[in-house]
């Protein structure tokens, strides 16, 4: 029972039971089409095989005598010449003895009263030797030799003519059932092949809930590729999710680091420590607690963000605030269009270019050099220092959260790494070069839509 009601909702019975209801109807429509379309051509080719041996009777037909008929020829169908074959020829003639074919054994073919013969002659049903029932051509014949008028008669039984169409109809339905399984093989067999891509697509996403994100990386047909393709956006951004998720944890976890140091310390030594700078460190952690989970609420929409924000005004902001803490620095920023806008939030902004220019300003030996512009679809960014630079073979090792690459810097070795988490989420990518300055040239692309 519960099987049976599970048919309606699965996609592969209904399609199945669309074919059960209508591969019947239409083989029985075309049986019958096809049984009346040869009844009709057996009818007619019957017809005229009655007229063609009428018209080689009559071109037979001559007078031996005034009062006596003969035919030069016979007819090449054998069956007139056998006792009731059901193959019968009958010639009347006004004041002659009638002629008849061998197979009538001496029957007479009457034409049923109110008959007209015409010209052309005309079918008619009479009765035949042995109780058949035949079907009659009549035609008008004259025999000019005795100056007289007859009639012709060419008959054949009917059942002839319905035994054929009988066996062909028997014939029909054994022919249209065979179809009809090869048809219903072949449905099914269709509606498997062509189910096949869905089942597909349940492993694979059975295979991303297990964490292969792999899994939907396959040539899936046309109607299915934009799910495909959703499901992988889905899945990309829910594991971007979780990763700047945990890199925001870890961020919480490395501000609080030193507040919470400073106070274990003084705990720990029985020191003295006044009520204000208690306050200050407890005040630090509460903003860097406030700060990441208004990030994190924020990050959860970014990507649907329907605003955009001035990037030309953030990115100033920030070049001021780092200039008053490297005044022996000099910056030189370039705008090159009018609009220049970054399609998330200001914080978020804030986040990549405070962390990549922070790195700036601390390797810099003097200058630094900010480029913003438009490319199609795009917003670029591009920060170059004059500093020592990073070897190519280390590019892939400073984008890993932690990682320094010079220890004697004051530093957590997350500046970059926080910067590049937030630039993916936005789908944007980060690339490190090397600058016309000597030093390192960072390289931001962060996508419009």
């Amino acid at each position: 029972m519960k099987r049976l009601k599970a048919i309606p909702n699965s996609l592969y019975w209904r399609l199945a039971l669309a074919s059960l209801i209508w591969l019947p109807i239409a083989l029985i429509v075309s049986g019958f089409a096809l049984a009346e379309i040869f009844a009709h051509f057996a009818s007619d080719f019957y017809r005229q095989s009655l007229k063609h041996d009428a018209e080689h009777i009559i071109e037979a037909l001559e007078a031996s005598t005034p009062d006596s008929l003969a035919l030069s020829r016979l007819l090449p169908d054998s069956r007139y010449e056998l006792r009731n074959s059901g193959r019968y020829w009958q010639i009347n003639v006004a004041g002659l003895a009638p002629l008849r074919s061998p197979s009538l054994s001496g029957f007479e073919l009457i034409e049923k009263a109110g008959d007209k013969i015409g010209a052309e002659g005309h079918f008619a049903k009479i009765d035949g030797p042995d109780g058949q029932t035949l079907l009659a051509f009549v035609q008008r014949v004259e025999i000019p030799a005795s100056n007289r008028r007859g009639a012709v008669m060419i008959a054949s039984d009917q059942r002839q003519l319905e035994g054929a169409v009988r066996s062909f109809r028997q014939a029909l339905v054994a022919s249209l059932c065979v179809l009809g399984l090869g048809l219903l093989i072949a449905v099914f067999m269709q509606i498997d092949i062509g189910l096949s891509p869905l089942r597909k697509l349940r492993e694979a996403v059975e295979a991303l809930k297990r964490g292969n994100p792999t899994s939907l990386n396959y040539v899936w047909p046309s109607e299915l590729a934009p799910l495909a393709e959703d499901l992988k956006s889905v899945a990309s951004r829910n594991r971007q999710l979780v990763d700047r998720a945990r890199s925001e944890a870890q961020n919480l976890a490395h501000g609080l680091k030193t507040p919470l140091a400073v106070l274990m310390n003084h705990a720990r030594e029985n020191a003295p420590f006044s009520s204000v700078d208690a306050q200050i460190q407890l005040q630090a952690m509460q903003r860097y607690i406030e700060r990441h989970l208004a990030r994190v609420n924020a990050g959860a929409s970014s990507l649907e963000f329907r605003d955009a924000v001035d990037a030309r005004r953030a990115i100033l902001r920030i070049v001021e605030t780092q200039s008053q803490l490297f005044p022996n620095k000099s910056v030189r920023s370039k705008f090159f269009a009018e609009t220049l806008r970054f399609p998330g939030s200001d914080d978020d902004l804030s986040d990549i270019v405070g962390n990549i220019l922070e790195n700036a300003f601390k390797w810099a030996r003097k200058n630094i050099e900010i480029d913003v512009f438009n490319a199609p679809g795009s917003l670029v960014i591009h920060v170059a220092d004059d500093g020592p630079g990073i070897p190519e073979h280390r590019v892939d090792e400073v984008l890993r959260r932690g990682v320094r690459f010079d220890d004697t810097i004051p530093g957590s070795g997350l500046g970059l790494s926080i910067a590049d988490n937030m630039i993916k989420l936005y789908g944007g990518q980060l690339a490190l070069d090397k600058s016309r300055l000597g030093g390192l040239l960072v390289k931001i692309c962060l996508p419009h839509k």
